[in-house]
């Protein structure tokens, strides 16, 4: 069946202790499910008395040339609504199409081309043309219809399509669209595949020519008119694409051998304007684009569409380049789970990428070649999607035969045809979904033109991802003494620290894809934030440990590592010492992948407090020195578990001290989890080893301090199915900020007794709607108004769970500081996670950073 998305706004719910008939009804109303609604609109394009016009459109007729535009209209499209409203939206739609028609000069209104069901009007502009539609309300935008040219066995086994495919993950059932050049569809390596085909072009009979089979040289459907256009020699790149993406032979195959293919012929003759290029030539006017955008959206409900590839370009931009007409396009058939993969270009520039792929609903796609560098001649920026093979690439080309090309156009089917691969293995997943997944579990790749670094694409990564690695805890880095920077000094503002922790993991050179630490800061010259992630990737927007001026703090974090095996820590102000001790790693996934898989507990569970004797056996502090075993094995979620993630929280501290957390069984290890001062209750996520006699101990450093554990989840050898307990990191995502109104219905703290519902999956987080156990979050309280602490649970509980979970934390706090804690949390059947308060006021801060797959 066609896949559908959706989007959820979050709730926030109260409810109160001080009556029970109170308290039984916000209850009930916390358990209900979650209210449905739309997520705001996209921003339109600006609005005013006249319409947005680009200034290459002006600066043209200015010159007195005719300028080649596309009008985007204010009227409703009538393909993204039905019935009663696609009837109103059509009159609109018509009505002002005719009044733009009739305010043109007769010239300019015999150029018009329209596009059905969509509010867009494509034409040859003069001045007096352009100033009649800069006086018109019903116009939003004029863009430059600018014309792009096509971006010019051993590429499949390097991205994974091969065990991909012997797991059974070949595309079938889905299809990928090709606008290109046209596709020989009767080729050997096509035959059979293809399920619908299209021309569009463009014919002004003044040096461009349209190419369409059929009467009508501008547009053509049916079989056989998607095939390669008539200048043969300019015409078998869309061949070559096509086959790379769904391409299926004896010896030598696409990503998607079982795909299907829909053949879209965009290019027109054009008889000047080529460039370096002797004409003629063949390009692709934006116009055009957006016809085939259409076609290709009109069929989603026939076809599962994965993925639309355009192996094609212009100019390179440094930013995003949302401004391009072609965007409102793409934005639906996104909406509508279609990916639209594009080249990046091949310019050589590493300070931008190619029109389209600089949109951002886009995946732009870069290329390398087999030894994993990016190719000289790839476009390339921090906001390159993904990278993929693309240097002598064999596949087929017309007359039957196979040729190699390069170019990031060979790259970009590569991508196409992986969404198809995902597709089939997540049907009910949306474009942002399957981005997190295929940047997630990419190979990095730093460019050594520009330092950026990029996720090449890994299909065998993405459908079985990586496991986990547990090692005894090893200090890797301390600025204190030097340890793992080479220099005893501390981190300046602004200044980091690179680390090279993959030698420590025990993990074979390149198999190490993300690590577990416990990252603390020591000594803050003023208050700052720590942020820790893959060095070479960009900086995210969130932070990994917030710190007081003289405080020491730690805080668990999970960091994809860079290209080198290499994490940078970050500091944002003032002088800080830096200490990361390793706990674990993950290896690079597939299906020979041989470390721990998670399972998460469907509750925490309170599994140690020394105040009152849970787990200990004894009401009373550990002593200097000492140490306070306690079982886990038992509330593991299932029998056999070899490690176990536990919330743990120092309390009523006698002295400044440290806490350890080890297998019961084994031998104290020189690291620590977190460290005390007196008055201040101390949170961190911990994930240690379990003894043989299935209990952990925490050892307590000096003077005498109570300890609180709740489990969250533990770790097994081996899993239910295949691709159970699997770690995908995510770029970290900032999904609630109660401070702005991010992920809120409303700004504000979180006020208690009460319970904020937040939205992990989707919400551009790339966390998937299904198929995931828990994600992996750093959830920051700060603005406290007295001390207390935070839950965290899944939706959708029973009464008798919201009371159990009301005795466990996730984050204990305090005024006048922020603290930050890694939470483990099984995620409701909404997606949704629950904060709950008891009482004060607090806000509340939450990054994604991964999930785990059940």
């Amino acid at each position: 069946m066609p896949r559908t998305t959706s989007s959820r706004a979050g709730t926030t719910l109260t409810w109160r202790r001080a009556a029970l008939g109170t308290a039984l009804l916000a209850v009930a109303t916390l358990l209900l499910p979650a209210a449905v609604g739309a997520q705001p609109a996209p921003a339109d394009a600006p609005r005013g008395p006249t319409p947005t016009i680009e200034p290459g459109v002006r600066a043209a007729v200015e010159r007195g040339e005719r300028a080649r535009v596309i009008v985007e209209l204010t009227a409703p499209a009538p393909a993204l609504v039905t019935g009663r409203a696609a009837d109103a939206a059509e009159r609109t739609l018509d009505a002002s199409r005719t009044g733009i028609a009739e305010a043109l000069p007769t010239a300019d209104a015999a150029s018009i081309q329209t596009v059905d069901g969509w509010p867009f009007v494509a034409m040859e502009v003069s001045a007096d043309g352009l100033a009649a539609l800069a006086a018109r309300p019903d116009v939003r935008s004029i863009t430059p219809n600018g014309a792009s040219a096509p971006s010019l066995t051993q590429s499949i086994p390097l991205i994974g399509g091969d065990d991909a495919a012997a797991l059974g993950y070949t595309g079938a059932g889905q299809t990928v669209a090709v606008l290109d050049t046209g596709v020989q569809t009767d080729h050997p390596f096509l035959a059979g595949r293809t399920v619908a085909e299209a021309c569009f072009t463009t014919d002004n009979g003044a040096g461009i020519v349209g190419q369409c089979p059929g009467p009508d040289v501008t547009e053509a459907t049916g079989p056989g008119t998607g095939a390669p256009c008539p200048l043969a020699s300019k015409c078998t790149h869309g061949t070559h694409v096509a086959g790379i993406a769904v391409g299926s032979g004896v010896g030598i195959r696409g990503v998607a051998p079982e795909a299907n293919l829909i053949s879209i012929q965009v290019f027109s003759r054009f008889d000047a304007g080529c460039g370096t290029e002797s004409p003629p030539c063949v390009r692709v006017t934006d116009f055009d684009l957006i016809r085939a955008f259409a076609f290709v959206y009109d069929l989603r409900d026939t076809h599962d569409i994965a993925s639309v590839n355009l192996s094609l370009g212009g100019f390179p931009l440094p930013s995003w380049c949302d401004f391009d007409g072609r965007k409102p396009m793409i934005d639906a058939m996104r909406a509508a789970g279609i990916a639209t993969v594009v080249a990046s270009g091949n310019d050589g520039a590493k300070d931008g990428i190619q029109m389209p792929a600089c949109i951002s609903s886009t995946i732009s796609v870069g290329a390398t070649d087999v030894a994993d560098n990016v190719a000289g001649f790839s476009n390339s920026a921090p906001h390159l999607a993904m990278l993929a093979p693309g240097v002598g690439t064999n596949s087929s080309v017309p007359g039957g035969g196979f040729g190699t090309k390069s170019g990031t156009s060979m790259a970009t089917p590569h991508v196409a045809g992986a969404f198809a691969v995902l597709a089939q293995q997540h049907p009910d997943a949306t474009v942002d979904e399957l981005v997190g997944l295929l940047r997630g579990t990419g190979v990095p790749v730093r460019d050594g033109a520009n330092g950026v670094v990029t996720p090449r694409l890994a299909l065998d990564r993405a459908t079985r991802p990586p496991t986990f690695h547990l090692r005894e805890p090893v200090r890797v880095l301390d600025t204190r003494d030097g340890t793992g920077s080479g220099v005893a000094a501390p981190v300046g503002p602004g200044g980091w620290v690179d680390l090279d922790v993959a030698p420590a993991t025990g993990l074979p050179v390149g198999e190490v894809t993300s690590v577990l630490v416990n990252l603390t800061a020591v000594g803050a010259s003023t208050p700052t934030h720590l942020t820790m992630w893959g060095a070479g990737f960009p900086e995210p927007a969130t932070s990994s440990i917030n710190v007081l001026g003289g405080e020491t703090r730690a805080n668990a974090v999970v960091a994809r590592v860079g290209p080198d095996g290499t994490v940078r820590v970050r500091n944002n102000s003032g002088s800080v010492h830096v200490v990361v001790d390793l706990f674990g790693a993950w290896d690079a996934g597939g299906d020979a992948a041989t470390g721990l898989r998670y399972d998460a507990a469907r509750l925490p569970v309170r599994v140690l407090d020394t105040r009152t004797g849970t787990g200990s056996g004894a009401a009373a502090p550990i002593g200097p020195g000492g140490s306070a075993t306690f079982d886990v094995a038992t509330a593991c979620p299932q029998p056999g578990a070899v490690a176990a993630v536990v919330n743990l929280t120092g309390t009523g501290a006698g002295a400044s001290t440290h806490l350890t957390v080890h297998a019961a069984t084994s031998p104290l290890p020189g690291t620590s989890n977190l460290n005390l001062t007196p008055g201040h209750n101390v949170p961190n996520g911990v994930t240690s080893l379990i003894g043989t006699d299935g209990k952990l101990a925490v050892f307590n450093n000096a003077g005498a301090t109570d300890a609180v554990a709740d489990l969250q989840g533990c770790w097994y050898a081996t899993a239910a199915s295949p691709e159970a307990g699997r770690f995908v990191p995510a770029d970290p995502t900032r999904v609630l900020d109660t401070r702005t109104g991010l992920g809120t219905p409303a700004v504000g703290p979180l006020v208690g007794p009460g319970g904020l519902t937040v939205e992990v999956q989707g919400n551009h987080s790339g966390v998937p709607r299904a198929g995931i156990d828990a994600v992996v979050l750093n959830v920051t309280a700060l603005n406290a108004a007295e001390t207390h602490h935070l839950t965290v649970a899944p939706t959708g509980l029973s009464l008798d769970e919201v009371f159990a979970v009301l005795n466990t934390s996730v984050v204990n706090y305090e005024p006048g500081r922020a603290t930050a804690n890694l939470v483990i949390a099984p995620v409701g059947p909404d997606g949704k996670v629950t904060l709950g308060l008891t009482q004060g006021q607090v806000d509340v801060v939450v990054d994604v950073v991964g999930w785990l797959t059940a």
